[in-house]
């Protein structure tokens, strides 16, 4: 099994080295033939860092992390393309279990779960999130009462990948065109950088395919660092999710439950405070999804 790695960059100095050191034992093992570093227009030492890797970089005009990642796939040649976010890394993560869950034919796309490395107030919110919701997965089926509500809020209806960090068969992605349909979110938002994997996997279901969580290891992914940054990202998120479902012509009721779903937050936060023993949960997650709400309504209204 050959696999390719496309990484895409944008000002990504403070996070790159981390990312890229990651890859090198793989690397060097040749399991990862080759590292593809797309750069959008970085005015940091992005490139810099990064040249002194043994990789492939080359830059795009600034049209967002679709038109990377496509762009990237014409120039890889592995069996198998690992998407990894630049602000992530592999920790004990397994990349030959990951890729010898493709030794079912029907297998198209293998989502990574992902943990928080920061331990700040703000860092150890998200990681428990994260790790409330990876652990209620691995604990019940897709087709369970929790994994079908899962779904339909998360994925709207469609078992999904997403995150930092995911891999895909050649295969797979010739048959489902990569992420050619996902070029024009940009024009729909400059900043719009979900749900492009979401909208893949359901392609790739449609088109026959499974899409599958990997429980065999994590990715560390940096959380936002500040409640501004919280702010910031769940907008985008909630821009994504309004995007997705415009495009896909959802029905009122997977509309609804995905905006009664975060009206519920604070019940979910309080549940995590005592879970976790963390009262910061209690405005964090009210927050984040306030957020969500507020780039949703917002993008909606605007188109």
């Amino acid at each position: 099994m050959s696999l390719s790695v496309v990484i895409c960059t944008r000002n990504s100095a403070s996070t790159i080295k981390d990312c890229l050191d990651s890859l090198m034992p793989a690397y060097r093992s040749s399991l990862i033939r080759e590292i593809i570093i797309v750069d959008a227009q970085s005015t940091d030492a992005t490139c810099h860092i990064a040249g002194d890797y043994p990789v492939r970089i080359y830059f795009e005009p600034g049209k967002g992390v679709y038109f990377g990642y496509q762009y990237a796939l014409g120039i890889a040649s592995g069996e198998y393309v690992l998407f990894l976010d630049s602000d992530a890394y592999l920790d004990n993560t397994s990349l030959t279990s990951v890729l010898n869950t493709f030794t079912d034919p029907e297998i198209g796309l293998v989502g990574v779960y992902s943990f928080s490395p920061d331990k700040s107030r703000l860092g150890r919110c998200a990681g428990q999130w994260w790790d409330y919701h990876r652990m209620r997965l691995l604990a019940h089926s897709s087709s369970s009462l929790f994994g079908r509500l899962y779904h339909r809020v998360v994925g709207f209806g469609a078992v999904y990948t997403s995150g930092p960090c995911f891999i895909a068969s050649r295969q797979c992605l010739e048959a489902t065109g990569g992420f050619a349909p996902e070029l024009y979110l940009y024009y729909l938002h400059p900043k719009l950088a979900y749900p492009g994997d979401i909208m893949l996997s359901k392609r790739a279901v449609n088109a026959g395919y499974k899409a599958v969580w990997a429980n065999c290891g994590r990715v560390g992914h940096y959380p936002p660092a500040n409640a501004l940054e919280l702010w910031r990202q769940r907008v985008n998120w909630g821009r994504g999710d309004a995007a997705y479902l415009k495009i896909c012509r959802t029905g009122f009721t997977k509309r609804a439950t995905c905006v009664l779903s975060r009206l519920g937050s604070p019940f979910m936060a309080l549940y995590l405070a005592f879970r976790y023993c963390n009262p910061v949960h209690l405005w964090y997650l009210p927050l984040a999804q306030l957020a969500w709400l507020g780039g949703y309504f917002n993008f909606r209204l605007k188109r």
